[in-house]
């Protein structure tokens, strides 16, 4: 597929991602500052609430964490492959570091598993631990036994 107006594909190197189903993990580990989804039956077509530390965070359409309806967005913006990561307050670098190391893991892992829905269509970026090296090597060990893989097939308009 390439765009109307060119005959190049088009990539979005900046989107993000949610998980459609988050853990509790303010309950798992303890502490707050950890976002869960939640239904909510006055949403509008499908969106969930954000919810942190028990308030109202924000809300997230269903592009953010049902990959069928990305593709179908996709299609019609008529943009080709996504990279896609985690939305930034999924970063957690606050907090302690072997519970980020599970938090990134299962983020990580949910993004991959999505991806491999459209591998041609979907190019999976992780996040790390970033507040202990030997945690984020560890996990970086993780996504590298993952991806070897993933092999999006890119058409290029090119003959090689």
């Amino acid at each position: 597929m390439f765009t109307p107006t060119s005959n190049y594909p088009k990539f979005d190197v900046h989107a993000h991602v949610l998980p459609a189903d988050i853990p509790d993990f303010e309950k798992q580990f303890g502490y707050g500052g950890f976002v869960k989804l939640q239904d909510n039956p006055k949403n509008e077509n499908g969106s969930k609430d954000m919810i942190k530390n028990g308030r109202l965070f924000r809300t997230v359409e269903k592009n953010c964490f049902d990959t069928d309806t990305r593709i179908a967005e996709m299609d019609a913006c008529h943009v080709n492959v996504q990279a896609v990561s985690t939305v930034p307050v999924m970063f957690h670098y606050w907090a302690k570091a072997g519970d980020a190391e599970i938090t990134s893991r299962f983020i990580n892992n949910d993004i991959y598993k999505e991806c491999r829905k459209y591998p041609s269509r979907l190019v999976p970026v992780g996040t790390l631990p970033l507040q202990n090296m030997d945690l984020s090597l560890r996990q970086i060990s993780g996504l590298l036994d993952l991806i070897q893989y993933f092999s999006p097939a890119l058409k290029t308009p090119y003959d090689t």
